[in-house]
């Protein structure tokens, strides 16, 4: 998803983290970080080069917790 101009990843994206094909939790870095008990620079990293890399050379990629920016929300 293209972020659209005047808005930031860290206060503004809306993620969808899965486990697998199930998704667990949709919202903001921090709403989806408390609800799974992590970090909110945990979801961000997921969603980024690095943390997509890391996931494809798991041994079962299709089990581990992944997230995505689905949306942008002005505050």
């Amino acid at each position: 998803m293209e972020k659209p101009a005047g808005l930031s990843y860290k206060n503004n994206a809306i993620y969808a983290v899965y486990k697998g094909e199930k998704m667990l939790v949709t919202g903001t870095a921090g709403e989806c970080a408390k609800e799974l008990e992590v970090t909110a620079d945990y979801i961000h990293y997921m969603v980024t080069p690095t943390g997509k890399r890391r996931l494809a050379s798991r041994k079962n990629p299709n089990q581990a917790t992944t997230a995505d920016i689905i949306d942008f929300e002005r505050r």
